[in-house]
This record gives C-alpha cells, structure tokens and sequence, in this order.
C-alpha cells in the first residue's frame, strides 16, 4: 500500500524522508520494538531480514 503510485512521485528530500519514516515506523513494530529502546534502522532492516523501500522504489522507476 505504501508503494503505490510511486512510479510517477516526485521524488525530494521531503518525501524520501516521510517514506522512509513511514518504513521504519511499520518496521519498529514488527520487531517489537519502540523508539525508546534506541535500534538503529538498519539494526532492524538487518534482524528482519528486509531491504529499505527507497531501493525498491528506485527499481520500480526503472520498470515503469
């Protein structure tokens, strides 16, 4: 759901950050975890097992 219409964004600082926050805020709540427990984002990336959206978004703007 959070990929969608990404082929066509305008891709800024601003919303690369929101993505990217969006991200790790579904993320911290997989692992269990809360901001207060101080996990690095790619601490948790790593533990999940899972790749940052920006790549992703980048691979589907080379598809589309």
């Amino acid at each position: 759901m959070l990929l969608y219409g990404t082929e066509t964004w305008p891709m800024g600082k601003d919303i690369k950050s929101r993505v990217t926050a969006a991200e790790m805020r579904f993320m911290r709540a997989m692992a269990g975890y809360i901001r207060r427990d101080r996990k690095r984002n790619k601490d948790i990336l790593k533990e999940l097992g899972a790749e940052p959206i920006i790549r992703r978004v980048k691979d589907y703007r080379k598809k589309w």
